[in-house]
């Protein structure tokens, strides 16, 4: 398939096939090539530095001309975190089908993926939620690592609200889509223990420590209510049932509330607009 894709406003995705895409700079002049070469190499080192973490790919580069200022990568697979561009209903109702342990089990491997450039000096200071994707398998590719620079501290650079982590952290969930589109607040469909971990990252002393608490919670071993506005008493009687664990009830209330949206007016008008409007 050959298509123009804008990364960003210098670089364009030129050419996808099954494997790979082609990145390559949009007028070919000498600054967007160093730009695009800056890019290349920071993608490098990230995929340097998280070599090992279960569940995160990170793009190789398959082969470049710098000369010419053309790369080709691997191809992230899945679906990225943002709706922004505009999918099909098809492609939406793949991203809402994979099941929440999938989906906190990506939120858990990029929080690592911090947790692990921190260690290294870096820190993102602009998350993007487009430059995440997430498979069906839970597997999580990061296609751009330009925002990645060397701070003296890097994890109060990356849990900052306007850093945009909350975009990516919340977009495993509901992808960014908002309420009048979905059909239902998409706070709803984020499980209540992790969303409380993932909205109050301030709490947490490193990426590393927040994805644990949600593993430890996820186990039954955590009660986020020891460090963050969380209170598992508060069920509703049609989704409750005796004996539930607290990770137990916050799936099924999120899973609840996922059903509804999906089958909403909104989304049901959302996604026939988006068919009809073309949008691949």
């Amino acid at each position: 398939m050959d298509k123009i894709e804008k990364m960003s406003g210098r670089t364009a995705v030129v050419r996808l096939d099954n494997e790979t895409a082609t990145l390559s700079t949009e007028f070919g002049l000498p600054a967007q090539k160093a730009e695009l070469k800056k890019k290349i190499d920071l993608l490098e080192e990230l995929r340097k530095i998280t070599l090992g973490i279960d569940g995160l790919i990170v793009p190789r580069v398959l082969d470049r001309n710098e000369t010419r200022g053309e790369y080709i990568v691997d191809r992230a697979r899945g679906w990225n975190l943002t709706e922004g561009q505009g999918f099909k209903q098809g492609k939406l109702r793949g991203f809402f089908d994979i099941p929440l342990d999938l989906k906190l089990r990506g939120l858990n491997t990029y929080l690592n993926m911090i947790g692990r450039i921190n260690s290294a000096g870096y820190a993102f200071r602009d998350h993007k939620s487009d430059s995440v994707f997430i498979d069906q398998d839970g597997r999580i590719t990061v296609v751009d690592a330009d925002g990645m620079v060397k701070q003296s501290n890097p994890w109060v650079t990356d849990q900052h609200v306007r850093n945009g982590i909350h975009d990516v952290t919340k977009g495993f969930f509901h992808r960014g889509m908002d309420k009048l589109s979905l059909g239902e607040d998409p706070e709803l469909l984020i499980p209540a223990g992790a969303n409380t971990i993932i909205s109050n990252l301030d709490r947490a002393d490193s990426a590393t420590t927040a994805s644990q608490r949600i593993v430890r919670w996820m186990n039954n071993s955590y009660d986020p209510s020891r460090n963050y506005p969380y209170n598992p008493n508060i069920h509703r009687d049609d989704i409750w049932k005796p004996g539930m664990t607290n990770f137990q009830y916050d799936i099924a209330e999120a899973n609840f509330y996922l059903k509804g949206a999906l089958g909403s007016e909104g989304f049901k008008y959302y996604s026939q607009f988006l068919e009809r409007s073309g949008e691949k």
